[in-house]
């Protein structure tokens, strides 16, 4: 099946825009970040919305290419790695935020201290499944916001 690229634009998109916003409010100090309950569900939201984008992104290639379905959100990642769509060490890496976003969703307990360290260190793993898409379906041309 061919790949309909306006829908992965649209989602490269979106998580464009949600990672620019994290990526403003990363200097925040951890305290504030912690008391701030405001703050906290924002950026919270944000960091969810990056990882449904991700996924959306993930389930629409999975289908579209004709792929074995996954059982849930967090093998799409796997299934993606294991047929050689993204690198295994980026798939296992997407597979820690694919939980994250379930812990999320489903208002879990989660040690802000986890999600603070995710938000300063590894954001970087949204741009490399974005370039890595855009490199792949886009010709590169990643959609700015």
């Amino acid at each position: 099946m061919t790949l309909d690229i306006e829908v992965i634009k649209t989602r490269l998109y979106r998580l464009n825009t949600s990672l620019t916003y994290l990526h403003t409010v990363r200097p925040t100090p951890f305290e504030t970040y912690r008391t701030d309950v405001n703050l906290r569900i924002t950026l919270e939201r944000w960091l969810q919305l990056c990882i449904q984008a991700c996924t959306d992104i993930a389930n629409y290639l999975i289908l579209r290419k004709g792929l074995h379905i996954p059982e849930n959100q967090v093998q799409v990642f796997l299934v993606l790695g294991q047929e050689n769509l993204i690198p295994p060490d980026l798939a296992n890496r997407m597979v820690g935020w694919a939980r994250l976003h379930d812990a999320l969703a489903h208002n879990l307990p989660i040690d802000s201290a986890v999600i603070y360290h995710s938000l300063q260190k590894d954001l970087g793993d949204f741009a490399d499944f974005a370039q890595l898409i855009a490199t792949r379906y886009l010709n590169g041309a990643a959609p700015k916001n």
